[in-house]
């Protein structure tokens, strides 16, 4: 073999060399990228049950804490309907029930667009005295027009509102 045979077979080889390094680094750097995404994704799954943990824990302080909310859901509790509370009562139920059906709406949503994890939340019992109530049951039809069609469809089946 001549002297320039050698000197091209020498480029061929190194240059096989870089191209076999250059795929190994694009490999190796589509490793470490999904490794990143991997443990973003149960940071994210991790801060979604955390934030999940802390509203709900807030929620129930509050409705463990606040003497009229709890004389009222006492006598939910009981089978008291709407009729039963005076005005101002009344409307201080239905707007705490208002107000935690609509984030259990989002919570429901969120879970169907694949936005939340399914092991991230869990919805109320389906015997809840609170949600399964005849308190409920009664005001539903009042209230039902406020939330999208496919979660009230969803509360409905899992609390017997119908």
């Amino acid at each position: 073999m001549s002297q320039d045979g050698s000197a091209v077979q020498g480029r061929t080889t190194g240059r096989r060399v870089s191209e076999a390094l250059a795929a190994l680094g694009v490999i190796a750097s589509l490793l470490f990228v999904g490794l990143q995404l991997r443990q973003a994704n149960a940071l994210a799954r991790l801060q979604q049950q955390q934030a999940f943990a802390d509203a709900w824990q807030n929620v129930n302080l509050t409705l463990a804490t606040e003497p009229l909310l709890l004389s009222l859901l006492a006598k939910i509790h009981d089978g008291g309907v709407h009729e039963d509370f005076p005005p101002e009562d009344a409307v201080s139920i239905d707007m705490a029930y208002r107000g935690l059906m609509h984030g259990w709406e989002q919570y429901y949503l969120q879970l169907q667009l694949g936005v939340l994890d399914e092991d991230a939340i869990s919805f109320p019992r389906a015997d809840s005295p609170m949600w399964n109530s005849d308190y409920l049951r009664g005001r539903w039809p009042t209230v039902r027009a406020e939330f999208q069609e496919e979660f009230a469809e969803f509360w409905e089946s899992r609390y017997e509102l119908r």
